[in-house]
């Protein structure tokens, strides 16, 4: 009976020192995580430093004023006369089909000739999406 116990108790010193060991070395490979993650924020946190810096010096006015004056010689000032009130806005907008017709889509490129399937001098036409054909439905079996 002492022998089974003496057997038992080393079995179960062999599965903790197993366990131990498993667990330290997962704690180590979590710390070398946790290392790699804390190396990763402090590049990014210099990123981020560098970015604002950069958009500090972009956004200065002093430089926006000499960009807007060198690139921008043909906009006017905003006049007050350009506002409006919302009465002044119409409800609804006017028919855009009657206008898109009237535009000269593919202005000066030949329309294809239906029959023959080349381009052609023809006359234009305004663009109507295809109709699909009706099929006959099959009677229920």
């Amino acid at each position: 009976m002492i022998r089974f116990i003496a057997i038992f108790a080393i079995a179960c010193l062999v599965g903790l020192a197993a366990f131990v060991y498993r667990v330290k070395y997962d704690s180590i490979a979590l710390n070398r995580e946790a290392q790699r993650l804390e190396k990763d924020i402090a590049i990014e946190r210099d990123a981020i430093a560098a970015l604002r810096a950069q958009f500090s010096a972009l956004s200065k006015p002093s430089r926006l004023q000499g960009l807007a004056e060198r690139h921008l010689k043909h906009l006017k000032p905003f006049s007050v006369s350009q506002l409006t009130t919302t009465s002044e806005i119409p409800d609804r907008l006017p028919d855009l089909g009657a206008f898109i017709d009237k535009l000269p889509l593919n202005a000066g490129l030949p329309v294809a000739d239906t029959e023959l399937g080349s381009p052609t001098g023809s006359e234009r036409k305004p663009f109507r999406p295809p109709v699909p054909a009706k099929r006959p439905l099959k009677p229920a079996q």
